[in-house]
């Protein structure tokens, strides 16, 4: 299997140098030496083969070869969550990358007050679901919004609600797969009452993801996985 590594990078760049923790990851980490060949991409230059030379115990140098994959538009999907606890959230960024998604929204709920994020492990945790499933941008994490400001920012989204009489995801997302999505799902106790009530009366389209009640990282995939396959088929 090729490593991939998102670098920044321009297309009409000859060579790349190593920064000493990309360094470090290719010739410690994965043990690379001189002449192996990897792949670097980002959003804007696309994904590029490139060997592995000059290199020293920390140093190196990578040689573009010529473009495997040109830059390419993604549609764009929101996932507006509720923070959770350490590990969960790390399995939610990395299986919510593999479906997609462009931007992650934090949300402050009722239920979930609280909202720490450490920017730089989370973006290495980013960087690292990109890498393992072949896409070339990296998504982005908004500054958290309130639930009421989430209504009046994302006046289309959909709204996974518990024990509601709603239409089933799948059925009610659009039949363009190009166009925009948001998805937006509450904490693990749900959203209270007073949320329940400010979302009926918005322009928000409540959906139903079945009849069993999903912990928050299961029904966010579980929507995820729905606009995946919409916009796949």
């Amino acid at each position: 299997m090729t490593t991939r590594l998102y670098l920044e990078f321009d297309a009409s760049c000859k060579s790349i140098p190593l920064s000493r923790e990309d360094a470090h990851y290719l010739l410690r980490v994965l043990r690379l030496k001189a002449g192996d060949v990897i792949h670097v991409f980002n959003e804007t230059a696309g994904e590029w083969r490139c060997v592995l030379a000059d290199v020293t115990k920390m140093d190196g140098m990578l040689y573009m070869q010529d473009c495997v994959c040109p830059p390419h538009n993604e549609p764009a999907t929101y996932l507006v969550y509720a923070p959770l606890k350490h590990d969960a959230m790390a399995f939610l960024f990395e299986k919510a990358v593999e479906l997609g998604v462009t931007h992650f929204q934090p949300m402050i709920t009722d239920h979930a007050q609280k909202y720490a994020m450490h920017a730089d492990k989370v973006l290495r945790q980013l960087k690292q679901a990109v890498q393992q499933c072949e896409r070339l941008s990296v998504p982005k994490v908004l500054p958290a919004l309130r639930f009421d400001q989430i209504v009046a920012h994302y006046p289309d989204a959909y709204i996974a609600l518990e024990r509601f009489d709603a239409m089933p995801f799948i059925r009610a997302l659009p039949t363009d797969p190009g166009l925009p999505c948001v998805f937006i799902v509450g904490a693990e106790g749900g959203f209270s009452p007073r949320e329940v009530d400010l979302a009926c009366k918005s322009t928000l389209v409540p959906v139903s993801l079945g009849r069993t009640i999903l912990r928050a990282e299961t029904a966010a995939l579980v929507g995820l996985g729905a606009i995946h396959m919409a916009r796949s088929c």
